[in-house]
């Protein structure tokens, strides 16, 4: 199953398809202990069973240790896991698009 959320208010990105088990285990946890709430999780999940639409990718960047981050979207990658997900899109900067890639690959 392959989801596909939108990035409409965000032009200067660009979409790349990754498998969020191993986007989750790659990124940087900048939050401490990171643990999905669980009604954020249920109410996400109403929305993939919904069909929802306007949902916008996850945003994922570069940091300044080399590793990869969550701007926005580490919930919505979870859930895309939990599900069994084989690939989702998420949004990069151009300029770090073949960065986050070969990590992802390695």
């Amino acid at each position: 199953m392959v989801v596909n959320w939108i990035n409409h208010c965000r032009s200067s990105f660009v979409l790349i398809e990754v498998n969020p088990e191993k986007l989750l285990r790659f990124a940087d946890n900048t939050q401490g202990d990171f643990t999905p709430k669980k009604d954020r999780l249920e109410r996400l999940l109403d929305r993939f069973i919904n069909g929802d639409k306007e949902m916008d990718a996850p945003i994922v960047g570069k940091t300044f240790r080399g590793g990869i981050s969550f701007t926005d979207g580490r919930h919505r990658v979870t859930l895309a896991a939990k599900l069994r997900m084989t690939a989702i899109k998420i949004a990069v900067y151009p300029e770090e698009k073949n960065y986050i890639e070969n990590i992802l690959k390695s």
